[in-house]
């Protein structure tokens, strides 16, 4: 386990340092609460520190099993001293709702259990965006340089030649990490800027541009983008949350020279398919339906599907209201999410791709017996061990969303506020699809029990499942 703490040592080291942010950020704006993340801060490091001294390795090397348990307990670990500043500051809310803040950041998922943001101390308001940008290129690095070593849910499929080898995953992701990071940072800075120039406060622009890239969801106010009444930030951040979910393994691509690779993807493709399909749609039933002008419900409507189907979360209006109809469809799009590799949640477009594409080729295959047809991603030959991986997947992410279901119903939620939270949790979306729990409402009044079910549910979906559950199997641990 020596390398497993070295690795987490560095990671809580790191997460102590960017505690100093949001402490510069209240020092400067005379807000005494800068001295509560003084206590976080100490304890995070000293606990850092102390893992990289006592289990110091000079070039860590991680069997599969190492990697397994180092993908859980880093997310853990890490969304526990996350949710110090919040326990140790002047809201005085219990841990629960403290856990329930940083894993929502951490995990990207949005989902909120603290109100009256518009006048909460901007340190606070920070870490929580700073939360969601860490756990954004976080996930990336899981998706791209440990999943498809640990071949979860199909992942296997994006293996490259470098990756062939367990010991290879530590030197790997460093470099992976360096490459993906400058492209992170660069895509959050010109959404920064390009807030700014549209009128957005500098330090709302900071803010909403690290939970933009990341498809957090994390807003400054309580009435997320609705507060700036300006269709061009609609759309604006309609156009970088869905750079958000594009792979970010494809940028690297695309700047060395392979211009045409973010049109040829499978994953993207489909995913831009479904937002279209979902936008016509919702857009017509709209207008059949409301008094509202077309341009109106089109800005609206554009920015709240690519809002659910990204799993960013931002509201611009209630979509609760928009009829049973919006409701079934963006509760079936929370399902979908972004693509592999990206900081979306969800099941994933690739997957949904490969059951597609298995699913024709069997019916072809009822209709012509004697035909060959083989199914296919990016032109590649979808092998037995993908496909039964996703197959697998796909099952399992159903039933822990109905076991999530039923223990939130057990807490004496009603039926839609049960599924619609056991869907946004476990797809990292941000928002149910209720009133209360909803667009413009918040998750504080949920019970301390009902929170902890959607904590799991989080942590389950933003690890892939098979991370977490691999874990609690009594086989792992035997020799």
């Amino acid at each position: 386990i020596n390398p497993i703490l070295f690795i987490i040592g560095i990671m809580l080291a790191v997460l102590g340092s960017a505690m100093f942010i949001p402490v510069m950020v209240d020092y400067f704006s005379n807000n005494s609460e800068w001295k509560n993340f003084l206590p976080p801060i100490f304890i995070t490091y000293l606990t850092g520190f102390s893992f990289i001294f006592a289990f110091k390795q000079k070039d860590p090397h991680l069997n599969l099993r190492q990697a397994f348990l180092l993908t859980f307990l880093a997310w853990i670990s890490l969304a526990f001293f996350a949710c110090l500043p919040f326990f140790f500051s002047d809201l005085k809310i219990n841990f629960t709702k403290s856990f329930f803040e940083a894993v929502s950041g951490i995990t990207t998922t949005g989902a909120t259990a603290l109100y009256n943001l518009d006048h909460l101390p901007k340190g606070l308001l920070l870490w929580r965006s700073i939360l969601q940008w860490l756990g954004g290129i976080g996930i990336i690095v899981v998706a791209v340089a440990i999943l498809p070593f640990l071949q979860v849910g199909g992942m296997q499929i994006f293996h490259t030649e470098s990756s062939d080898r367990y010991d290879k995953i530590v030197p790997r992701t460093a470099q992976l990490t360096g490459n993906i990071a400058l492209i992170y940072i660069g895509m959050t800075s010109v959404c920064a800027f390009s807030y700014y120039i549209l009128d957005m406060s500098f330090f709302d622009a900071i803010n909403h541009a690290f939970t933009t890239i990341s498809t957090g969801g994390f807003s400054t106010h309580d009435t997320s983008f609705a507060f700036f009444k300006n269709p061009k930030i609609d759309y604006i951040s309609s156009f970088f949350m869905i750079l958000g979910c594009i792979p970010f393994v494809l940028y690297l691509r695309f700047l060395k020279n392979d211009k045409k690779i973010l049109f040829m993807d499978d994953q993207v493709r489909l995913m831009i398919k479904t937002m279209v399909i979902f936008i016509v749609f919702l857009t017509l039933y709209r207008f059949v339906t409301s008094q509202q002008n077309f341009s109106v419900i089109l800005q609206t409507v554009i920015f709240n599907v690519v809002s659910i189907l990204t799993g960013t979360g931002y509201a611009t209006t209630d979509f609760t209201l928009w009829g049973q109809f919006s409701i079934i469809l963006l509760f079936f799009g929370m399902f979908m999410g972004g693509c592999s590799g990206s900081t979306a949640g969800g099941m994933k477009a690739f997957r949904i791709h490969v059951l597609f594409s298995h699913s024709k080729t069997q019916i072809l295959k009822l209709i012509y017996p004697r035909g060959i047809f083989i199914s296919r991603y990016n032109q590649k030959i979808i092998s037995t061990s993908v496909l039964t991986s996703v197959i697998q997947f796909f099952f399992l992410y159903i039933f822990c969303f109905l076991i999530l279901s039923i223990c939130l119903a057990l807490t004496g939620l009603d039926f839609l506020t049960s599924l619609s939270c056991a869907a946004t949790s476990i797809g990292n979306i941000g928002p149910a699809l209720t009133p209360v729990f909803g667009p413009v409402g918040n998750f504080a009044s949920l019970p301390d029990t009902a929170k902890w079910i959607m904590i799991v549910g989080m942590l389950l979906g933003r690890l892939e499942l098979f991370s977490v559950l691999v874990i609690f199997m009594p086989s792992f641990w035997r020799h």
